[in-house]
């Protein structure tokens, strides 16, 4: 189901028409949450999922944002603002934020090799900054099973991903197979083949 609610305001403005409103889309299946991400679920859940985005400003002032989506037990949420560009990143600044009681659940959907050895709750924050054709994540925090990550990381436009991270103790087989392995959903074996790619178009 989507509804969509919004209104005008400052009609006379010199930078154009403000508009203010909210989206908001719930389905039966989370699955269909992160398919509006441009992800490619690998499991489906009878949990329901839902995605709420309030918006105010326009196309030149950029937009102030608040959102939020829940999908497979987990939710994540977006405050800050939104300026629309020409390239293949999006221009967001503001603070992210993800927790989930079982992070199995999502890792799992979103193909992660070993997910089903991934059990515990999760938290993730980190601050969005666009910079030139690059997106950081500066102060990330992930905290799982009673290890904690910090550091930055950074996304080019041309999807190529470096990390400066330190603070947790991780299994190297773990490390190696989200690196090289395919995020297709399938617990990885000996005959497992590296993947052509990182996981959704990432490179790096």
């Amino acid at each position: 189901d989507v509804s969509l609610s919004a209104r005008l305001r400052e009609l006379s403005s010199p930078d154009g028409v403000l508009s203010r409103g909210a989206l908001r889309v719930t389905s039966p299946q989370s699955g269909n949450i992160l398919k509006l991400f441009g992800l490619d679920p690998k499991h489906s859940s009878d949990a329901e999922g839902a995605l709420t985005i309030a918006f105010d400003g326009n196309a030149p002032r950029g937009y102030a944002i608040e959102s939020e989506a829940s999908a497979y037990g987990a939710t994540a949420s977006f405050n800050g603002t939104y300026q629309p560009t020409t390239t293949a990143l999006p221009a967001l600044d503001g603070a992210i934020r993800l927790s989930a009681p079982n992070a199995q659940s999502l890792l799992s959907a979103m193909g992660v090799p070993f997910a089903a050895a991934l059990p515990g709750a999760i938290t993730a924050s980190a601050v969005l900054k666009p910079q030139l054709e690059v997106l950081r994540f500066q102060d990330v925090k992930i905290e799982h099973s009673g290890q904690s990550l910090t550091g930055e990381v950074a996304l080019s436009n041309d999807y190529f991903v470096t990390a400066d991270v330190a603070g947790v103790s991780a299994d190297i087989t773990h490390v190696l197979a989200a690196s090289f392995l395919p995020w297709d959903g399938r617990e990885p074996n000996r005959d497992t083949s590296f993947a052509d790619r990182g996981p959704f178009g990432f490179n790096g």
